[in-house]
């Protein structure tokens, strides 16, 4: 065998083994983005039996301070009504915030009460982006949350962590602004022009079907 084609053989190789690396980790990206490790925030859909191994994956990127998430949450809400199929995850970021503890700790640390779609609802349903200590409190009393215990896991080094694997899948996913979410493996970002409605939510996840 000549010299050259031993070196086209050797760039063959080399050119599978990078496809293959890129298809292996395409596929680590979005298991990372579907699975955040921790299962309070996600809502498992009623299995699909005419396809039971491929559920309808729906990871939504949300900051609890983001008039468009607040905008859209009404939206997703009653398309998760309709399409009880569908397994949604939320992941809460956290960006720069002057309140301390942020919100998005706040609900994750409520999940460790079992109340995290307490927290995320009452977030995202509040019309300003204010969310106060009292509110905080209030919330807490009103679903029988332990206030003390939520501010000092809310400041733990285990929400700490749950928060940037969040914002870790939402870099390495190659998102950069919320509200942004992925159905199985395709990303869509939304501004106030591009805000999609039931219609258009529930074209998006027919289309993975």
């Amino acid at each position: 065998m000549s010299i050259f084609y031993r070196i086209v053989i050797i760039l063959l190789l080399i050119a599978a083994g990078y496809s293959l690396f890129g298809i292996g980790h395409f596929h680590w990206l979005h298991y990372k983005t579907h699975h955040p490790g921790y299962d309070f925030t996600v809502r498992a859909g009623v299995q699909d039996t005419d396809n039971p191994t491929k559920p309808i994956n729906f990871t939504e990127f949300v900051g609890y301070k983001c008039e468009y998430c607040k905008a859209i949450h009404p939206t997703i809400s009653e398309t998760l009504k309709i399409r009880k199929d569908v397994r949604y995850v939320v992941r809460p970021i956290e960006f720069d915030d002057n309140e301390q503890p942020s919100a998005a700790r706040l609900a994750i640390a409520a999940g460790l009460q079992g109340k995290f779609w307490e927290f995320h609802e009452a977030f995202l349903e509040k019309p300003d982006a204010d969310i106060s200590s009292d509110f905080v409190e209030e919330i807490a009393m009103l679903y029988d949350i332990d206030h003390d215990k939520l501010l000092s896991d809310a400041n733990s080094k285990k929400v700490e962590k749950m928060v940037k694997s969040n914002l870790s899948a939402m870099m390495d996913a190659g998102i950069y602004s919320v509200p942004s979410f992925m159905i199985n493996k395709k990303i869509y970002s939304i501004t106030g022009d591009n805000k999609p409605d039931l219609k258009q939510m529930l074209e998006l996840l027919a289309a993975e079907k």
